[in-house]
């Protein structure tokens, strides 16, 4: 006897969540959540169908490109160190040697 009332709690409350929502029959809510379920599908497929590289980019190119990267990169780290250490400004010091 205990359970029945549980079940009733639950179903008027679902019912009174739909009816705030607008949906005015369990049909139509189910109607609506496959309608968002296969929008998310969609949008899912076209952003993994689509793909992150470049349209018409061959492997030599990305190989390329990746390298280039690197490169830069390596570049930036090097210049930050000498920034670090003060290697990357001309020294005020002579360049006549002192006996």
């Amino acid at each position: 006897m205990t359970t029945a009332p549980v079940v009733s709690i639950i179903v008027s409350t679902g019912d009174k969540v739909a009816d705030m929502l607008g949906f005015k029959e369990e049909k139509t809510m189910k109607n609506a959540s496959i309608l968002v379920i296969s929008g998310i599908v969609l949008c899912g497929l076209v952003f993994w169908l689509s793909g992150c590289a470049q349209p018409g980019e061959s492997v030599a190119e990305g190989h390329r490109r990746h390298l280039r990267n690197l490169r830069i990169n390596q570049r930036e780290l090097v210049d930050d160190v000498d920034a670090v250490i003060f290697s990357d400004k001309p020294s005020r010091l002579s360049d006549k040697r002192v006996r």
